[in-house]
Parts: structure tokens; sequence; C-alpha cells
């Protein structure tokens, strides 16, 4: 694509956010990752940073943070990415869906990290488990059981009322 497109062309940047997927998903991260930015900055200058196209190069750049352990990059970018597909697209577009789920994951990984390590401010770990829960239920439902789970936990922290 990119000889015959061009570069930037939407499906020559497509191919290249697929070819950082597959890299990611051998191990490969650090050639995933400047494929992943590369196609992002591409994606934003073309398309514009609210394109549904950009948003999903964000999402799986968001994912590749997750997976390699930055944890507060990924937070960041999934709460943009969020933000930018539930103005784009509206609260209940798969997308918009699937970047709350990513949220609602990451938010709970986060929580159950900092309640094994024993945190110190009960009412900040609610918080984290009551987010992480209002963003699963998006996706999955008030029944789940990761968005039950995480509500009850909320609820034994933030102790009786």
């Amino acid at each position: 694509y990119k000889k015959t497109l061009g570069k930037n062309h939407p499906s020559t940047l497509a191919s290249a956010n697929n070819l950082a997927v597959l890299l990611a998903q051998t191990g490969r991260m650090e050639e995933a990752e400047l494929l992943f930015r590369a196609t992002y900055d591409a994606k934003k200058k073309k398309l514009g940073d609210d394109h549904p196209s950009t948003l999903h190069s964000a999402n799986k750049l968001a994912a590749l943070f997750e997976d390699t352990g930055r944890m507060e990059e990924a937070e960041t970018l999934y709460r943009a990415t969020y933000d930018a597909r539930q103005q784009k697209l509206g609260e209940d577009h798969p997308d918009t869906l699937q970047s709350a789920g990513n949220l609602g994951n990451l938010l709970d990984k986060k929580a159950r990290e900092l309640d094994e390590k024993g945190a110190t401010d009960p009412a900040a770990l609610a918080q984290i488990y009551t987010e992480a829960a209002d963003m699963r239920v998006l996706k999955y439902g008030a029944e789940h059981e990761d968005v039950v789970r995480c509500r009850k936990r909320a609820a034994e922290l933030a102790g009786p009322k």
C-alpha cells in the first residue's frame, strides 16, 4: 500500500496498525510501540484527533502500554479514548463500550494491585473500585461477576453507613 497509495493513505495506515498488532502478539513490543505511535500520529494528522480510526489506534496503543506494565500511560490514553468516543460516537456505540470495558478492566487491575499491597486510603481505593464497576457495567451489565465483585469490595472499603 505504501508504494502505491502513499504512507499516509488510510489503507496504508490500517495495514501498519495491523502489523503493529501482529508485532505485539509475537512479543516484539518495542517494534510494535514504534509502529503504533507512528500510525496513531499519522492518523491524527490525516484524519483528526476524534476520527474513529484514530481512536482505534489510540486504543491499541493504550493496550500495549497496559500489556507492558505502563499503567499510568494506559489509563491516561484509555480515558482520553473513552471520552472522545463518547462525544463522537455516543454512549451506546460498540467502540465506546469497548473503551469503557478496557478502562474498567484496567481500573479493576489497579485497585486489586493496590488492595494486595495494603493501600492506606480505603476511601480512595473504594473510589477506584466504584469507577471500575461503573465503566464495566456499561459494557457487561450490572449483574456481571466482575461488576458485582468491584461493587462489593467498594462497599467493604467504605464501611458501614
